[in-house]
């Protein structure tokens, strides 16, 4: 159990750090070249099937990169909570077992470290998506 929980706390600490290295993608601050075909014909085909603004399908609202660490920060957190419920039944039936006691009180902590890394990785990649957006 105790080997279980240190590779779900070094799991989830590292896809904390992959979101955040590489799902922020910079901007690409490409020049739009329909502005004037836009300009001059706005009803066109073209122009009503541009991207809104704010809607950016990569690490927009409804972006993939934003579903991807979304999915990953659920993942880790079930993780952790198994962990916590886990630790917590193994404190419950270690009765007056030193060891026992010491080794659940560890996987709470180490589970509690691991859910604080996913939701401030989840913090620090929403402000940079929005900051980028």
């Amino acid at each position: 159990d105790w080997k279980i929980m240190k590779s779900i706390f070094f799991i989830g600490s590292g896809l904390g750090i992959l979101s955040l290295l590489f799902f922020v993608v910079p901007n690409a601050n490409a020049v739009d070249v329909l502005n004037d075909v836009c300009a001059k014909a706005p009803n066109s085909t073209v122009c009503q099937s541009r991207t809104p603004a704010g809607q950016n399908p990569l690490y927009g609202p409804n972006g993939v990169i934003t579903a991807a660490i979304n999915l990953i920060s659920i993942i880790v957190g079930i993780a952790a909570l198994i962990g916590i419920l886990l630790g917590g039944l193994k404190m419950i039936t270690s009765g007056s077992n030193p060891q026992e006691v010491s080794k659940a009180r560890s996987t709470i902590i180490y589970a509690l470290i691991a859910l604080a890394i996913v939701a401030l990785a989840q913090v620090v990649v929403q402000f940079f998506l929005k900051g980028i957006g």
